[in-house]
């Protein structure tokens, strides 16, 4: 064998294994592309997850504040309709018994009934509010 059948025979022995390599890349590239496309599903579906989690957490938050709120409304209702334990303990009467009185007594001297101002309700509601 001569010098250049052995160059030819080294160039062809080069020349298969740049092919291989070559498919061994594209096996590779669409191995690769397989991953990330099972990557991205896997993000999704944990986006989902966590997603789907926040929002049951989030309606569980208002669904407390919610109730929170009605239930503060009811104690001022019953605050201003003299039925919670304190104002009963405390003998005060209801805000609404007030106001009746206020207007009897008024009919009865025959004059109109002042409208106070409405930071002079606050006021006087703030005064009478027990100290929590």
């Amino acid at each position: 064998m001569t010098d250049l059948d052995a160059i030819r025979a080294a160039t062809r022995e080069l020349h298969e294994l740049v092919q291989e390599a070559k498919d061994v890349r594209a096996g590779l590239a669409y191995d690769i592309a397989a991953i990330k496309g099972q990557v991205q599903a896997v993000i999704a579906e944990e986006v989902r997850r966590e997603l789907g989690e926040l929002g049951e957490a989030t309606k569980q938050a208002i669904d407390k504040a919610t109730a929170g709120v009605y239930a503060r409304f009811d104690t001022i209702t019953d605050i201003l309709l003299g039925v919670d334990a304190e104002s009963r303990r405390k003998g005060k009467p209801p805000l609404a018994k007030f106001a009746e009185l206020v207007n009897e007594r008024a009919r009865a001297a025959e004059t109109p009934v002042p409208t106070p101002e409405p930071e002079e309700v606050v006021d006087a509601l703030r005064a009478d509010a027990p100290a929590e």
